[in-house]
């Protein structure tokens, strides 16, 4: 009877350490998932704001392209009525 309750025993307690080390393994599989979402949210932010940044710089070049235009188009005036 104490033979067999020591054979249970010890099985439990190896059942129980590969549990710890399965869960242990998930906990480093979470971390590192976790790390990865925090580099890629980053590298998301650092691309929008770049997009922000060429946008606002596509909208400059168009208001200095209508600028440059509109007085173009003045000077052609004052050339051709001048």
């Amino acid at each position: 009877m104490i033979n067999k309750i020591n054979k249970e025993k010890k099985h439990q307690e190896e059942v129980n350490r590969k549990l710890l080390e399965d869960i242990q393994a998930e906990e480093d599989k979470v971390n590192h998932l976790n790390k990865l979402k925090t580099k890629l949210e980053s590298s998301l932010d650092e691309l929008e704001d770049q997009i922000e940044r060429e946008k606002r710089g596509r909208q400059d070049l168009e208001k200095q392209k209508r600028k440059v235009e509109g007085e173009l188009k003045v000077s052609q005036n004052r050339f051709k009525f001048g």
